[in-house]
């Protein structure tokens, strides 16, 4: 019922069926998992940290893990937030998610080297898998936006939104594609979008998200939510 609640994004109602099952199975720990994953995404960090360290870590599956590395990652905590996406690297070095958090992360710790060591490292592998999964396609565009490749990261936006026009992740990845190629009319509706659907300003902490605050074409939505 609640991933039903979920998928229909009645979050309220997801959170309310997880709260019974955990108050009625404290040892169901998929509830908890969901639980974090919801607090996640409506921007209650605390709370998702608390729900995904209520599972012991020998039961916290991989994404799980990953989740919590990007929760660190939003409240700011980098030095945590490379911990915990390094392990997961160590574990599965050509994972395109957890390549991608490293590269995020240095970029935060302004390690800029490091983060396109991995940036190339994503070209090089979705490159070579010529795959056609929508995760490796938007890691593909943020990553060619990152090394200025702006016609073939856009190129890959339009048709990631063409192919999930419904999808907040291809979004967010269009908006920093765009923001990238200093397309800011184009970046500056897509953040807006996003701030629609309830993103907060934890999720526009990359350095480049911030060049936007300062262009004309920037809408007020815009303004008041990400810049400082």
């Amino acid at each position: 019922m609640a991933i039903n609640e979920m998928a229909l994004g009645d979050y309220t109602s997801a959170k309310t069926t997880l709260k019974k099952m955990i108050k009625t199975y404290p040892e169901r720990w998929k509830a908890y998992n969901l639980l974090g994953v919801i607090e996640l995404q409506t921007g209650n960090l605390s709370k998702a940290e608390k729900a995904i360290i209520s599972i012991p870590e020998p039961l916290r599956d991989w994404q799980t893990k990953s989740n919590l590395g990007t929760i660190y990652f939003l409240k700011g905590e980098y030095e945590k937030a490379l911990f915990h996406h390094n392990l997961l690297y160590q574990e599965s070095p050509n994972n395109l998610t957890a390549i991608y958090h490293l590269a995020e992360v240095h970029l935060m710790l302004s390690d800029n080297k490091k983060a396109n060591e991995y940036f190339s490292k994503i070209i090089a592998l979705t490159d070579e898998t010529d795959t056609k999964d929508i995760l490796s396609r938007r890691y593909r565009a943020e990553a060619l936006a990152h090394h200025r490749r702006a016609a073939d990261s856009i190129a890959l936006i339009k048709g990631l939104l063409r192919d999930a026009p419904d999808s907040i992740n291809v979004m967010h990845s269009a908006a920093l594609v765009y923001t990238l190629a200093e397309e800011w009319q184009s970046a500056s509706y897509h953040l807006e979008q996003l701030i629609q659907q309830g993103f907060t300003p934890e999720w526009f902490s990359l350095p480049a998200f911030q060049r936007i605050c300062t262009k004309r074409q920037a809408s007020q939505a815009v303004i008041k939510t990400i810049c400082p």
